[in-house]
């Protein structure tokens, strides 16, 4: 083909226009999917693609943009105009999006199957009061705050508070008539170049997650019969596998920081269930991808076969 194209053109000067064309018809030929149930299976691969990509690449944006995570000491420092009097009845630090437990058994089980209970990496310091008046214990916080140079706000029933880099959030939870929870959070402000980068990172995904497909479609239709239904089971299972992870990483990246609740575009990889699934689904997924293989080398052979036969003969 690059032997015609050669012969074709006009010595010493070249068509911008045909040049043009040869390229978008080579894009074309990468990016065609025939069929309406490998259109339909490239779309969906192209989403997970894209939700594994924007979580990579906001974690790698998080990673070097975000405020280092405060010790204990710290963070008691940093929210001290808004602790409560005496000592905090739960203090908890943990570096993941899951709280560390106490127990054996979850300690075995939650890093590999996820928790349904995800927060943000950070501080929590949680007292048990008598219960007072909510906007007046917001409004004397707040104005403590504002002294030591922290930007506040109160949304969705919580006071947030934000200075270089770092948020404290103040959260009232009533447990009864009579006593409430009052729980301090200090952790790193989530960076917003990060979701900058998983939205950028999610486009490059649906990209390569098209082209990938479509490049497997093709070879797995030189495959023999008996082996195409197995590629195609295997890829269908992997796609439904992933839904749970790449959704709530969808999720997560549109919600993003709303309302102040830190979401990060990796959070489907540690919900429950979700975790082993997106496992599961990028196995199924590469033994798809492994089945088609050997059709495109076999195509490959086939096609330079009569080639090489000529030139031995010519030879």
């Amino acid at each position: 083909m690059l032997t015609a194209l050669l012969d074709g053109a006009a010595h010493g000067r070249a068509n911008p226009r045909e040049a043009a064309a040869v390229v978008l018809d080579g894009v074309w030929c990468r990016l065609r999917v025939r069929g309406v149930a490998a259109l339909l299976l490239a779309v969906a691969l192209s989403l997970v693609g894209g939700s594994a990509a924007a979580a990579a690449a906001g974690w790698l944006g998080w990673q070097a943009r975000a405020a280092p995570l405060p010790s204990i000491d710290q963070a008691t420092v940093l929210a001290a105009p808004v602790l409560p009097t005496g000592q905090p009845d739960d203090v908890v630090r943990h570096t993941g999006l899951i709280r560390p437990t106490e127990s054996a058994i979850d300690a075995i089980a939650v890093p590999l199957l996820g928790s349904p209970e995800i927060e943000a990496s950070g501080v929590y310091l949680t007292y048990t009061r008598p219960v007072r008046n909510r906007a007046a214990a917001f409004t004397t916080a707040s104005n403590r705050l504002h002294d030591g140079g922290w930007r506040t706000r109160i949304d969705d029933g919580r006071l947030i508070a934000e200075r270089s880099g770092m948020r404290i959030t103040v959260l009232h939870a009533g447990r009864d008539g009579v006593t409430e929870d009052v729980v301090v959070s200090i952790y790193p402000t989530p960076p917003r170049e990060a979701y900058h980068l998983a939205w950028l990172g999610a486009a490059a995904g649906i990209l390569l997650g098209w082209l990938a497909t479509a490049a497997a479609i093709a070879r797995s239709r030189r495959r023999p019969p008996t082996v195409r239904p197995f590629a195609t089971v295997l890829a269908v299972a992997g796609v439904i596998t992933a839904v749970p992870a790449g959704l709530l990483n969808i999720t997560a990246l549109v919600i993003a920081d709303t309302d102040a609740y830190a979401a990060p575009p990796w959070l489907g990889y540690h919900f429950a269930l979700a975790r082993p699934a997106a496992a599961l689904s990028a196995l199924l997924l590469t033994g798809a991808w492994a089945l088609t293989r050997n059709g495109h080398r076999r195509a490959q052979a086939a096609v330079l076969a009569p080639a090489a036969g000529a030139a031995h003969n010519n030879s």
